[in-house]
């Protein structure tokens, strides 16, 4: 639930921000936004674990990871498959989401 509400989210801020900044930089902004609601929202919701600021400052490094796989799959996407780039977002999250969720659960679990 944590996951589709991000995504939905973040879709949202793209989709809106995509006809004034391009999709690298809409795909940025979202990003953003979404790795700080994803943070908080897979600590309470998806893996009950507490919010500690000492994780909360070594998340950007996960999110990082997933941040360059996401926009290398999104440009291929675009300008080698010919996707629309108000719905690539779509496509591009049906790919990176298993392995986001995985990353999540070994980063919120370990100890």
């Amino acid at each position: 639930m944590a996951g589709s509400i991000n995504t939905v989210l973040t879709y949202l801020i793209y989709y809106v921000a995509v006809v004034s900044l391009g999709y690298a930089q809409a795909f940025s902004l979202a990003f953003v936004f979404g790795a700080i609601f994803s943070y908080i929202f897979y600590c309470i919701f998806v893996f009950k674990a507490r919010i500690k600021l000492s994780k909360f400052y070594k998340y950007p490094l996960l999110y990082l990871m997933q941040y360059l796989a996401g926009l290398i799959v999104l440009t291929i996407l675009i300008r080698i498959v010919g996707i629309d780039m108000k719905i690539a977002p779509i496509f591009n999250v049906a790919i990176t989401m298993p392995v986001t969720f995985f990353l999540n659960r070994w980063f919120f679990l370990r100890e």
